[in-house]
């Protein structure tokens, strides 16, 4: 029922095409069947509890038995890897001190919080037989670990999303709650080491983990309450052009990495994510060499806030087509376009629920 409601949503005014995920939470596991069923793409679970429970996290019997249903479906789930206890209790001891500035949010989620559910994921996931999808990793040491399952034969791929590749921890203490994000933004060195893992092909996917929010809930100076995402969809392809270009990253890795990769992973492989005979004509057509400086006017987001505004930008998205149709002209969207179809693995888009 939720599912049919969230098509229902997004086909009345969606530009774009969509894919959905379902969830594996605590405790949907008996809906997981029907789920797959109907036509989600995957499943997403998160092993940190979020505050706001918005998303209920899945406690290890929950992610273990959620992992042996998807394998016998032939599902893959994506997994958000953050030890939730560790940093509960790390979090409430800082609390309890007073702090709320944003080192405490770093000291809150350490890298061995995320290295360590990384590894248990993959452990689960190696037991049970699942294909795991490990998102918005912010450590080379993460993608090392999946790296080497994989090397020994497990199913699993990984995302880096643009904010963990172009923002580093002095950002975030600079900039404050607009920046917040989990896991957290990096030092440097690890920013490094995930451009090394991009050129490596240890990454499959390249993504932003958009986390729109109001204005206000990004306001104030204390960290645990602002809330943690960074609003950044519209901005992951400059970013990465502008940075992977930096780091002489080809365009061609860029595409596999935010295109061709992803619609595999989506079982969505046989219509979308190339420019070949018989694919989806969504095409983005970019000018290499057009400098432009980020403002909130520039900004689609319903709340115009980022991190990046300010920032100076040298590749420009001039025309965007959605099978075939532009959406977007001279860098300004085209209004009252809409007609985006839900994409189901194995079915025509648009195919409606049965």
């Amino acid at each position: 029922d939720a599912l049919r409601l969230k098509v229902a949503a997004a086909s009345a005014g969606s530009r774009v095409d969509y894919a959905l995920w379902g969830g594996l939470m605590d405790d949907n596991r008996a809906e997981l069947p029907g789920l797959h069923a109907a036509g989600v793409c995957g499943f997403k679970a998160f092993m940190l509890e979020i505050d706001d429970g918005s998303f209920r996290y899945a406690p290890d019997h929950v992610l273990y038995s959620g992992m042996g249903t998807l394998a016998g479906l032939g599902a893959r789930l994506a997994v958000h890897a953050e030890n939730s206890a560790l940093i509960h209790g790390l979090s409430r001891d800082l609390r309890a001190r007073g702090r709320h500035d944003p080192a405490a949010w770093l000291e809150a989620h350490p890298p061995v919080s995320e290295l360590e559910a990384v590894q248990r994921a993959l452990l689960f996931a190696r037991d049970t037989g699942c294909a795991l999808h490990l998102v918005h990793l912010s450590l080379p040491e993460s993608l090392a670990a999946a790296a080497a399952a994989r090397a020994a034969g497990q199913d699993v791929t990984t995302e880096v999303c643009a904010h963990h590749l172009t923002l580093t921890d002095g950002d975030f203490l600079r900039l404050g709650a607009v920046a917040k994000c989990a896991p957290p933004l990096r030092d440097p060195g690890r920013v490094e080491g995930l451009w090394a893992a991009v050129q490596a092909g240890t990454v499959d996917c390249l993504a932003s983990d958009h986390s729109p929010a109001p204005s206000a809930d990004k306001a104030g100076d204390d960290i645990w309450r602002a809330w943690g995402g960074i609003n950044g969809i519209q901005l992951t392809l400059p970013l990465l052009l502008d940075e992977g270009a930096r780091r002489g990253v080809d365009v061609a890795r860029l595409s596999r990495l935010l295109s061709g990769n992803p619609a595999r992973l989506a079982g969505l492989g046989d219509r979308k994510g190339r420019v070949a005979p018989g694919f989806d004509a969504d095409l983005v057509l970019v000018r290499p060499d057009a400098p432009w400086t980020l403002r909130a006017d520039h900004l689609h987001s319903r709340h115009p806030w980022s991190p990046f505004l300010g920032r100076r930008f040298s590749h420009r998205v001039e025309t965007v087509w959605r099978r075939g149709e532009r959406l977007v002209e001279g860098g300004d969207l085209v209004p009252g376009v809409a007609g985006g179809l839900w994409q189901r693995p194995g079915q025509p888009a648009g195919t409606p629920i049965a």
